[in-house]
Formats: structure tokens, sequence, C-alpha cells
């Protein structure tokens, strides 16, 4: 009773971008039967999904650029703010490092402001027993950190996806998202 669930996912052929593996979407929760006195709850969390490659098919040599799209929130202890930006990688495969960058705006559902994060910046580490990757991200003035985990997909890791965490460091702020790519 007074609560909704919703799962929106977007199709490969998204007006985003173009992907023929990989795409994303996200869950949400609206818990409208709380009382008066408490707050409304509103739970949203994103997620990718595909075809994954192989592990025998990520290539153990050269390298890889991928460019794409990221959305996700970003709470405050005030407001809710959808994030929507674009995302780089690069995939040494050779090392099995990755980095990657998110350039994200924040839209205040409230009033449409907005407002730019600082370049996130991310690091990780391919495993060589799963192809997965797992990293963590940074700000050039550390006013955020997170988390990075993806995975690649398509018969020759030709895109990748990866889901991420980001808060301020004293816990002001506090969201994450799920970014997608392409050769």
């Amino acid at each position: 009773g007074g609560r909704s669930q919703r799962v929106l996912t977007t199709s490969p052929t998204n007006p985003s971008i173009a992907l023929t593996y990989t795409s994303f979407g996200a869950w949400n929760f609206d818990s409208a039967d709380r009382t008066t006195t408490d707050p409304q709850i509103t739970d949203w969390h994103f997620f990718y999904f595909g075809i994954p490659t192989p592990l025998a098919n990520i290539p153990l040599a050269g390298g890889a650029h991928y460019a794409g799209v990221a959305q996700g929130v970003l709470f405050d202890q005030d407001l809710t703010h959808d994030l929507r930006g674009t995302m780089q990688l690069d995939a040494d495969f050779a090392t099995g490092g990755i980095g990657t960058t998110l350039t994200l705006a924040a839209f205040d559902r409230a009033s449409s402001g907005r407002f730019d994060l600082p370049l996130l910046s991310g690091t990780a580490t391919i495993s060589t027993t799963t192809g997965h990757f797992v990293g963590k991200f940074t700000t050039p003035d550390n006013s955020y950190v997170g988390s990075v985990y993806g995975a690649f997909f398509g018969p020759v890791a030709n895109e990748v996806g990866y889901s991420f965490g980001i808060n301020s460091p004293d816990l002001t702020r506090i969201g994450g998202g799920v970014a997608v790519g392409k050769q």
C-alpha cells in the first residue's frame, strides 16, 4: 500500500549512445506510505547488463579507448540531483590497468538548478580470473571519492559498462550510477 517499484531500462538503440552488446537501467522504489512526520524515501539503484566478453576473449595485449555516457543520482542533506554526463575509459590489456574519467553535471529535481561536479578520475585493475575490473575514483580537489566496478561486453571487449559510487569525504553528498561506452 502506497509503495511503488519501477525498473527503467534503455534499449541498445537508446538515443544517448548506440550500443550492440551492453545496456543500462535503474531500479526505483518509492515508499509513499511513510507518516507525515517521516519523509518519503526514494531509492535509486543503477545497473548495467549485456552479453559479457568471455574471459578467454579479453585481450592480453594492446589497449582500447572507450567513450560513452553516464547517469546516476546524487543525494545531499536537502536535495536529490540527477547526474548526467560522459565517460572516457582507457584499458591497457597488457598490464591489466584501467584509467577512466567521468564528467558529470548534477540537476536538482526540485528547481532544475545545475552544478558541475569536478572531473572524477578513476583507476582500476582487470581481474585475470573474471575479466571484471575494480578500482577507485578521486577528484583533483578531493571533494569526492568513490569506487568503480565493471566488465567488458561483446565478442572481444567491444563495449564496457560499470557502476560507480561517489561521496564527499564528510558524507554530506552521496550518490552513484552507471556508465557505458564503446570503442
